[in-house]
C-alpha cells in the first residue's frame, strides 16, 4: 500500500476483521497469548487516514467482533435474558470507537509522526483505564495486556503499560516510513522478550495451605473433603459463598469451624456473609480456635447480580505469625484491592472465588487469568480456591504453578512462599494509567474547544 490513506472501504473492514479474530484467538480457550503483541496492528492500519466518522465506525465494528466473540458466554449467564448480551457489547464497543474518534484527529495534526504513535498509546490506555476501572460497567477482562499474560515489565507499569507498550508498537507499525516501521518492530519484539519470565527462585519461609473445590458442598462435604488431607497445613481456604448464610449466626456450623481450626491447629479462611439491617456484604471471614480474626468485605460486587453491598477497605489480615490478603473473586478483576492489601503487608493472597458451573468453562479459563496479573504487579504467591474452578497456585511472576480441574469437586494442598519486598508498581507504577487517563482527558478536550472554536468562526465568516 503506496499510501495508508488510500486504503479502500473494503479492505479496511477486512483489516478490522482481522484484527478481532487475532485478539479472540489470544485469549481463552485458544489462549495464543503471543498474537496479543500483533492483534490490534491491523485494527490501528484501518484507522490510519481514515476520517473521523469512518475510524470511529471502524472502532465499533471492531468492538462488535472482538468483545462478541470473547464474551459469547454471557448468553449462559444472563439465561433469562440472553439478549442483554447485545446492549453490553455494544457499550463495550462505543469505547473502541471513542478511541479511533480521537486517534484519527490526531492523526490530522501529527501525521506519520512519533508524536502519532505515541499519542496513540496513550490514548487507547486512558481509555482502556477508564473503561476497564472506572465506568458504570467496568469490565477489565479483555485488554492488550490481559491477553499477552503476564511479563517481566508487569510488575513495573502494571497490566495497563503492558498494554500502552503493545499499543505503541503497533502504531509505529501502521504508519510509512522505515524508521517507523523499525522502531514498531523493536517495540513488539521487546514485548516477545519480555514474556520470557525467569524460574521463580523464593526460598525461606513457605506456608501450607489447603484450597478446596466445590460448589455444592455443604458443611459434611468440606469436612470429608479436609480430612482426604492428611497433612499439617496452616491455612484451610473454602470458596467463595461456601457457606449462604453468615456462619457466625449458625451455632452449628460456627462451632464446627472452630473445633476444625483447633483440630488442625490451622487458621481458616471461609466465604459466607455479613448480614445488616436491610443490607448485606460478600465477605471472606478469617478465624482460628478463639474465634474470628479478620473479614474482607468485597469491594466489587459482581455487575447485574445480587452480591451485597460493595466494601470501601481493603486490608491485610494476620493470624498465626502470618500476614495475607483474602481479596474476594471479582475484587482481583481490577488492579487496586490487592495492590492496596501488598501496601498494608500481606505477603501473600489467599483467595476465595466462584465461577459458577453454568457460566461455561471457557469463562472460567478467561476469569482465571486476571488473578495472574494482579499476582505478578504486586510480586505476590497467590492461591485461588475457586468454587467450580479454577483453583490455582500462582508464583510472584503470575504463572499458574498447580491447579485443580474445573467443574469437578477436589482439594489441593500447596507450600506457598512468604514475599515482603514491594514491586515498583506496588509503589508507585499504579499511577502510570492515571497519568495517562489525564492527558487523554486534556486531549479531548482540547478536541472539543477546538471544535467549539472552528465553528464559530464559520458562524461568523457566514454573518
Amino acid at each position: 500500500m503506496s499510501n495508508i490513506a488510500d486504503v479502500s472501504v473494503l479492505q479496511r473492514v477486512l483489516l478490522v476483521v482481522l484484527s478481532a479474530l487475532l485478539g479472540v484467538l489470544s485469549f481463552p480457550p485458544f489462549a495464543l497469548n503471543f498474537l496479543s503483541i500483533v492483534a490490534w496492528l491491523p485494527l490501528l492500519i484501518a484507522m490510519n487516514g481514515a476520517s473521523a466518522k469512518v475510524a470511529t465506525r471502524i472502532g465499533v465494528l471492531h468492538g462488535v467482533i472482538f468483545y462478541g466473540a470473547t464474551l459469547s458466554w454471557l448468553t449462559e449467564v444472563f439465561t433469562a435474558t440472553p439478549y442483554m448480551i447485545v446492549p453490553l457489547v455494544m457499550v463495550m464497543s462505543c469505547f473502541t470507537g471513542l478511541f479511533g474518534l480521537l486517534f484519527s484527529n490526531a492523526g490530522r495534526l501529527f501525521k506519520g509522526s512519533l508524536r502519532l504513535a505515541v499519542l496513540g498509546a496513550v490514548l487507547w490506555t486512558g481509555i482502556e483505564f477508564f473503561r476497564s476501572e472506572m465506568f458504570l460497567l467496568k469490565f477489565p477482562w479483555m485488554t492488550p495486556g490481559v491477553g499477552l499474560g503476564p511479563t517481566l515489565l508487569t510488575p513495573i507499569v502494571g497490566v495497563y503499560g503492558v498494554g500502552f507498550l503493545i499499543i505503541f508498537g503497533c502504531s509505529l507499525l501502521s504508519q510509512r516510513g522505515l524508521t517507523k516501521w523499525g522502531g514498531g518492530v523493536i517495540v513488539l519484539v521487546i514485548c516477545s522478550w519480555l514474556m520470557v519470565r525467569p524460574d521463580n527462585g523464593d526460598e525461606g519461609k513457605k506456608v501450607r495451605i489447603l484450597a478446596l473445590q466445590s460448589e455444592d458442598g455443604v458443611l459434611e462435604d468440606y469436612l470429608g473433603m479436609i480430612e482426604e488431607c492428611e497433612e499439617d497445613v496452616d491455612i484451610i481456604l473454602f470458596p467463595e459463598y461456601a457457606f449462604g448464610r453468615d456462619v457466625r449466626e449458625s451455632r452449628y456450623t460456627w462451632e464446627a469451624l472452630t473445633e476444625l481450626a483447633m483440630r488442625r491447629k490451622a487458621v481458616v479462611v471461609v466465604g459466607t456473609r455479613t448480614e445488616g439491617e436491610d443490607y448485606w456484604y460478600n465477605t471472606a471471614l478469617t478465624l482460628n480456635e478463639t474465634g474470628e480474626v479478620g473479614v474482607h468485605y468485597k469491594n466489587h460486587p459482581v455487575h447485574f447480580f445480587d452480591d451485597g453491598r460493595a466494601g470501601e477497605i481493603a486490608e491485610a489480615v494476620e493470624s498465626g505469625g502470618m500476614r495475607f490478603g483474602t481479596p474476594i473473586c471479582f475484587d482481583n478483576d481490577y488492579e487496586g484491592v490487592v495492590r492496596r492489601m501488598t501496601a498494608d503487608g500481606a505477603t501473600f493472597f489467599a483467595v476465595p472465588s466462584l465461577d459458577a458451573k453454568s457460566w461455561t468453562e471457557r469463562q472460567h479459563w478467561q476469569h482465571a487469568e486476571l488473578f495472574r496479573h494482579r499476582a505478578a504487579e504486586n510480586g505476590r504467591w497467590m492461591l485461588v480456591a475457586a468454587g467450580s474452578g479454577i483453583t490455582q497456585l500462582i508464583d510472584a511472576h503470575g504463572m499458574p504453578r498447580q491447579r485443580l480441574e474445573p467443574m469437578v469437586d477436589g482439594w489441593m494442598r500447596v507450600k506457598l512462599p512468604v514475599r515482603n519486598s514491594e514491586t515498583v508498581y506496588t509503589r508507585v507504577g499504579w499511577l502510570f494509567p492515571w497519568v495517562m487517563l489525564v492527558i487523554s482527558g486534556a486531549w479531548t478536550v482540547y478536541l472539543l474547544a477546538r471544535g467549539v472554536h472552528i465553528l464559530f468562526l464559520r458562524l461568523g465568516k457566514l454573518s
